[in-house]
């Protein structure tokens, strides 16, 4: 018998729903303080959406309320910074304060927004206020340019993914910015990490729900 192609149906893979390393568009629609391995640590948690794919099923927005509809883009979580704030004096002398750190990462975003006068108006005790406060601020639905690396790590269905940060500034370019010009380039070779053997810190594999100076990135 004679072999033929004609009726043979070729799958196309699905595009992954959350975000993955690289140089992407997105707004911010949520903040998140995640703790850190050590005491009083924090990082501060970007939740991402890219620009609306075309054909593209996402997420639920709310998986508990599933007439909330999908996410039209991918999502992810986005590490302002590849390591948890934290206070510490560093061998050096110099003093790193974890909540000055935070309002510097708040401030670049809210910079590349243009709503930086709004940020400021906030004044509140705590940096866990303040975080809820600034959620009012940079989350909206400005799109921004990002340059995403990432650390690889096996999930829990053994599959490989990626913790997502965003990395430290390099000659003058910035890992997130209103202009495309500005923004890093992304290279496998400098914001990929290789999975470790030992266990390692992770963010959770990403499923919406309801609902020194380590800064120095931008």
């Amino acid at each position: 018998m004679a072999l033929s192609t004609k009726n043979i149906k070729v799958g196309e893979g699905k595009l992954n729903k959350t975000i993955t390393p690289g140089n992407t568009i997105g707004k911010i629609y949520d903040l998140v303080l995640k703790p850190g391995y050590n005491p009083d640590s924090y990082y501060l948690v970007l939740m991402v959406e890219t620009e609306p794919i075309e054909n593209f099923e996402g997420f639920f927005i709310d998986s508990s309320n599933e007439s909330k509809g999908r996410h039209k883009g991918q999502v992810g979580r986005i590490r302002s910074s590849q390591y948890a704030y934290e206070t510490k004096t560093l061998p050096s002398g110099v003093k790193i304060d974890r909540d000055d750190n935070i309002l510097k990462a708040l401030m670049t975003i809210a910079k590349s927004q243009d709503t930086i006068d709004a940020l400021n108006e906030i004044d509140v005790d705590t940096i866990e206020e303040f975080i809820e406060e600034a959620k009012d601020v940079v989350c909206n639905d400005k799109y921004l340019h990002f340059c995403i690396a990432g650390k690889t790590y096996t999930n829990k269905e053994g599959y490989p993914a990626y913790d997502c940060y965003l990395p430290k500034m390099d000659n003058k370019k910035y890992a997130i910015s209103n202009s495309e010009d500005n923004v890093l380039i992304f290279s496998e070779d400098k914001h990929i990490l290789a999975e470790k053997k030992k266990q390692t810190e992770s963010v959770e594999s990403f499923e919406p729900q309801s609902n020194g100076n380590d800064f120095d990135m931008f």
